[in-house]
């Protein structure tokens, strides 16, 4: 009798900021799909803080500024010839000899965010065909973003360092060709976002948006990796207002997809609109389940659009008191969807701790340009009602748009600074072009032509690059040498205005687990506001929290 093959997941490390302080979603979700089809499969996080692949343990102290070095002068070889003692030292540690017998279905998940992940995974998935080059590597991400690896997949299809990639949600693809791979008769060309080598050709089918609503299971994670310990910062405050409690934040989702059409957003086009969620009651049920089972109330729902439904809302909170669920959770919504005062009240006394609304833009012209059309005067009243009902409240701001100029940066501005009041937070990135959006598919219906990748591959591993590997030029505007200067100018001025009106998060990795710590210690957000407000101080100048702080007690 055959026997069951022995599938291992792995999230690839990551060389962009610290570890997180959330348990994988992806690979928990795969782990818990495959599980439930009765594979025999375990997960590991390479990026866990107390992992014994650190980064710090197995490239020193100073990795980041080494990063040219070991992924660039000789790794291209060891990708060619799996052999140089050095790189086969880095990946050992990574994939010990315990991990390479008893894996014979290597997964491993990308971080698109992060160029130098995509190197990471190269070097496992080679150390691991190079010890038997029969075994099987698959790759992928959830995200829709097209990693390194994807773009080059001919390149080391051919070399034997992997054998599939996963555009997108994975799930069923990845099950189906699990399938195949059994020896069951699956066509490889049905299977959605499957990148493949057959007959010396090279096929890559279009991915869908739409993924499978699933239960995470983090079996085999060490969670105290991702716990935060409250009292350890602010105990020596008052124990008494701060006690010890460990804070442990895990991801949900329940609902997939958005119903707006943002030109540079991936989910409208794949999606065409169209939502799919778990019941309000059934939602309930799981997170009850989930939080026994890792004796949690922290939850970081993770979805495009959390208001697609006033009604769902509204029946999630209902589901939820009826429960006697004591939950506190965190979400995206949309500002162009209705809001009621009420609503969000429900929502705060349901357990939503932190909300993040999507802005992006103030500029009336680049409202319209990218399809968000917000009316600015109602999201000012929102955001003033969140903040009003003791939701810590944020928005997202992204710069650097196509054709944006000064005035329109100055209408965000100017609308940051209006309603500093009513926000906590500013969440500021770059604008980068995204893999299939209508911004990518239909460039010069915006204004975009000539787009190209970033640079070499020491340049995009010098500069992290891993959302933004593509530069482009405005039709009858800005050159990209121009436009990246731009972009930065504008970025450090909204930085500049954001810090100074104390609205910038210092360490976001973390931020909700001392948020949620906070809220359960204190009842009064002015008092949370506060003591966040001295604890970022503090993170900024010597990571120690400052003690002169308001009467808590």
């Amino acid at each position: 009798m055959a026997r069951e093959m022995r599938l291992k997941i792995i999230k690839a490390p990551r060389f962009k900021g610290d570890a997180d302080f959330l348990p994988p979603s992806a690979i928990s979700h795969i782990y818990s799909f495959l599980k439930d089809k009765g594979f025999d499969i375990s997960q590991e996080d390479l990026n866990a803080k107390n992992s014994p692949c650190d980064k710090r343990k197995i490239f020193g102290s100073t990795y980041k500024k080494r990063l040219v070095s070991i992924f660039s002068k000789g790794f291209s070889g060891y990708l060619e010839t799996g052999r140089n003692s050095h790189y086969e030292h880095i990946a050992a540690q990574y994939l010990p000899d315990e991990a390479l017998a008893s894996t014979d279905i290597l997964l491993i998940s990308i971080c698109y965010s992060d160029f130098c992940s995509s190197m990471a995974a190269l070097l496992i998935a080679r150390y691991f065909k190079s010890r038997d080059p029969y075994k099987t590597v698959i790759m992928g991400g959830e995200s829709l973003e097209k990693s390194y690896v994807y773009e080059k997949f001919e390149t080391y299809a051919a070399l034997g360092i992997v054998d599939y990639y996963i555009l997108g949600p994975g799930e069923e693809s990845l099950w189906m060709l699990l399938r195949k791979l059994k020896g069951d008769k699956v066509s490889l060309k049905s299977l959605p976002g499957l990148c493949y080598r057959q007959d010396g050709k090279i096929f890559k089918n279009e991915p869908v948006r739409k993924a499978r609503l699933v239960i995470p299971d983090f079996t085999g994670l060490n969670l105290a990796d991702y716990t935060w310990d409250g009292s350890a910062f602010f105990g020596k405050i008052s124990p008494k207002v701060f006690p010890w409690r460990n804070i442990l934040v895990l991801p949900f989702r329940m609902i997939d997809g958005c119903p707006h059409r943002c030109a540079f957003c991936a989910s409208p086009d794949l999606s065409q609109k169209k939502i799919s969620c778990i019941e309000p009651q059934e939602a309930v049920r799981i997170l009850r389940r989930l939080s026994d089972a890792y004796k949690t109330p922290y939850f970081m729902f993770l979805h495009d659009t959390f208001n697609f439904s006033n009604d769902f809302i509204s029946s999630f909170c209902d589901e939820i008191f009826k429960a006697d669920l004591k939950i506190f959770w965190s979400d995206s919504l949309s500002l162009k969807a209705a809001h009621s005062r009420d609503l969000l009240l429900k929502m705060y006394d349901a357990g939503a701790r932190r909300l993040f609304f999507g802005l992006e833009t103030a500029s009336p012209a680049q409202q319209a340009y990218t399809g968000k059309n917000v009316d600015l005067a109602g999201a000012a009243r929102v955001l003033k009602w969140s903040h009003e009902t003791g939701v810590w409240t944020g928005i997202q701001i992204i710069v650097g748009f196509p054709n944006e100029r000064g005035d329109d940066i100055k209408h965000t501005l100017d609308f940051i600074a209006a309603n500093a009041a009513s926000l906590d937070v500013v969440k500021l990135q770059k604008f980068y072009l995204r893999h299939y959006t209508y911004m990518e598919r239909y460039p010069r219906k915006y204004g975009i032509t000539n787009v190209r990748e970033y640079g070499s591959l020491s340049h995009l591993v010098a500069r992290h690059r891993g959302q933004n590997r593509y530069c482009f030029d405005e039709i009858g505007g800005l050159e990209w040498s121009q436009k990246e200067k731009q972009i930065e100018q504008a970025y450090r001025l909204l930085d500049s205005t954001i810090t100074g009106l104390k609205l910038k998060s210092y360490r976001p990795k973390d931020e909700l687990n001392v948020l949620f710590y906070l809220y359960s210690c204190l009842k009064e957000k002015p008092k949370i506001k506060a003591v966040f407000d001295l604890y970022q101080s503090r993170l900024k100048k010597t990571n120690k929290l400052l003690v002169d702080v308001p009467d808590l007690e």
